[in-house]
C-alpha cells in the first residue's frame, strides 16, 4: 500500500497529464489585412475671400477666417481619428477576405470623406450666415444716424437741451 504522499503525488501527475485536454485551443491565426489608405480630404477652404465679398473689414475677415480654419481642423482631426478607428476595429476582426476587406475600406472611406465634407460645408454657410445677419443688424442700427435704439421723441428732447 502506498504512502499517502505517494498517491498524493501519483494523483497530481495524473491530473497534470490531463490538463492539456482541459484547455481551450489555440486560437487560429488570422492574416492581418493590409495597411489601409489614409483619409485624403480636400484642402481647406479659402473663408477670407467670401467674408470680405459680404463687406467685413480686412481685419475682421482675417480674424473670422482662423476661427474657420481652427474649426475645419477639428473637424478633420475629427473624421481622421473615426476613419482610423473604424478601419482598425474591422481588421481586428477581418477573417481574411481580401477582397470583402477591400470593400469594407472603400465603404468606410467614402462615408468619412462624405460626412467631412458635409460637416465643412455646414460650418462654411454657418459662419456666412451669421456674418450676414451681424452686418445686416449693424447697418440697421447705424441707419438712424448713430442714435442707438431711442424713440424719436427721446432725441428730439435730447436735441433741444
Amino acid at each position: 500500500m502506498a504512502t499517502p504522499m505517494a498517491r498524493l503525488a501519483t494523483a497530481s501527475q495524473i491530473l497534470l497529464s490531463g490538463l492539456d485536454r482541459l484547455q481551450a485551443p489555440a486560437p487560429p491565426l488570422l492574416r492581418r489585412p493590409a495597411p489601409h489608405p489614409a483619409l485624403a480630404l480636400p484642402p481647406p477652404l479659402d473663408a477670407q475671400s467670401s467674408l470680405q465679398q459680404l463687406g467685413t473689414s480686412q481685419a475682421t475677415s482675417t480674424v473670422l477666417a482662423k476661427v474657420f480654419a481652427n474649426a475645419e481642423l477639428a473637424l478633420r482631426r475629427n473624421a481622421t481619428h473615426h476613419y482610423e478607428s473604424t478601419l482598425s476595429g474591422l481588421a481586428a476582426v477581418f477573417d481574411g477576405d481580401e477582397a470583402l476587406f477591400a470593400e469594407m475600406q472603400t465603404a468606410v472611406y467614402a462615408r468619412y470623406t462624405f460626412e467631412y465634407d458635409q460637416a465643412v460645408a455646414r460650418a462654411f454657410h454657418c459662419l456666412l450666415a451669421e456674418v450676414d445677419t451681424a452686418l445686416r443688424a449693424a447697418s440697421r442700427s447705424t441707419d438712424d444716424g448713430g442714435r442707438g435704439n431711442f424713440s424719436t421723441e427721446v432725441v428730439a428732447v435730447l436735441e433741444r437741451a
